[in-house]
């Protein structure tokens, strides 16, 4: 299992909203994070992996 964020790869139509980095990108569109948004994506991940782990998914 691979778990991974496409960040400012993300195509706006797909994900219904702009994508995110860690700056603002003029060239892609994407918006920065802030630094709640990055707890919570941080947060999101953690809860990912438990349940990739809860899964059968050992990290291997």
């Amino acid at each position: 299992m691979q778990l991974h964020h496409a960040g400012m790869r993300s195509p706006a139509e797909l994900i219904g909203q702009a994508p995110v980095c860690p700056s603002d990108n003029v060239e892609t569109a994407a918006v920065g994070l802030s630094t709640e948004a990055v707890g919570q994506l941080i947060e999101g991940f953690i809860l990912a992996a438990e349940r990739a782990e809860q899964a059968g998914f050992d990290g291997v």
